[in-house]
């Protein structure tokens, strides 16, 4: 199977994407999910980087980490430095894991782009949809006021620009019955015989 990340924007439909090629045996492995699991092993150091308000019953509370980061670019940049690398060395380790036990599997980094951490030989998959789209799904999904979806939005890259650096471009501006339709030409490309290919 090719090496392969898959990333998107917010409400491009990247984890209904991820949702199916599990169900057709692709193991997903999930940067946010490992970068949850590291915060709450670190809860304690992040509980002296952060203050303890951060910290209930050895977990870390998400929301009131986020309200502290996101606020302050400085600490948000400490969290990053911190957490970044530990996230990225676990990564590499299931990816090896997985190629260890001839599995099938996909990286799953939402932000992909934003960070500043490239991944060597990796072909990039982008989840697309329009950016009236996304705001009309944010809308719908999260109950968001049009200046809160701004925020989301100027985040993170546009859309168009991550169409842009593609490898491959799965494009969900359809309905349900497009996007199976999709999936499973992107499915067909991850197991083309060159698969193994680097870039």
């Amino acid at each position: 199977m090719r090496p392969a990340i898959i990333t998107g924007g917010i409400g491009t439909g990247k984890s209904t994407v991820c949702k199916k090629l599990a169900q057709m045996g692709v193991k997903i492995i999930d940067a946010d999910s490992i970068a949850h699991e590291i915060l709450d092993e670190e809860s304690f150091k992040i509980g002296q980087m952060f203050g303890d308000e951060c910290v209930s019953n050895m977990k870390v509370v998400r929301k009131k980490l986020g309200e502290i980061v996101f606020s302050d670019p400085a600490k948000r940049k400490a969290l990053e430095e911190f957490i970044h690398p530990i996230v990225r060395k676990r990564i590499y380790e299931q990816w090896e894991e997985c190629q260890e036990n001839r599995e099938d599997c996909i990286l799953d980094i939402p932000l992909y782009f934003e960070g500043k951490h490239r991944y060597n030989g990796f072909f990039i998959i982008v989840v697309y949809a329009t950016l009236q789209q996304q705001r009309q799904r944010l809308k719908e999904r999260n109950g968001l006021d049009a200046q809160a979806i701004q925020k989301r939005l100027d985040a993170q890259w546009p859309i168009e620009e991550k169409r842009q650096n593609a490898h491959w471009v799965v494009d969900n501006s359809g309905d349900l019955n497009a996007l199976d339709l999709e999936v499973q030409r992107l499915y067909r490309w991850l197991k083309e015989s060159n698969a193994n290919s680097q870039i």
